[in-house]
């Protein structure tokens, strides 16, 4: 049997403008989908007749510890120190307002915006800077 984990892509983000891969660990990841309904209700009647109009477009939310104590894993790789190198090279290219393609390990290659980054710099982790970032798809 192959070997499951092989057959992931790490995370990572590339911005249309930066036109490079910048790979980082995650903490936390999670992708919604959500579909448009409208719902025809009736007057004097329970319930609705719900139609489907469509899909929403995909969000992908991360948890990212840039921190430089983590070690890449079997499958990931990341070219700089985490903090500050890699950070900056993250908050560039998420900071344009470009699309650019999110890597999802399970998914594949999607097309997104950036929709937030929030850093947190805590005083009590030390060696490296928090970021929870949305991206959302685009066509």
């Amino acid at each position: 049997m192959a070997d499951l984990f092989a057959s992931l892509v790490p995370c990572a983000w590339q911005s249309t403008t930066t036109q490079t891969f910048i790979t980082f660990p995650v903490e936390d990841l999670k992708t919604e989908i959500t579909h448009s309904l409208a719902e025809h209700q009736y007057w004097r009647r329970d319930s609705a007749d719900v139609e489907a109009t469509g899909r929403r477009p995909m969000v992908i939310r991360a948890t990212i510890p840039f921190f430089n104590h983590i070690s890449p894993g079997l499958y990931e790789k990341w070219e700089k120190t985490l903090y500050p190198d890699q950070f900056r090279d993250f908050l560039l290219a998420t900071a344009d307002r470009a699309y650019g393609t999110f890597s999802h390990p399970e998914l594949g290659y999607i097309t997104c915006r950036t929709r937030s980054v929030h850093a947190t710099w805590d005083p009590k982790v030390r060696g490296g800077v928090r970021v929870q970032v949305e991206w959302i798809e685009t066509l």
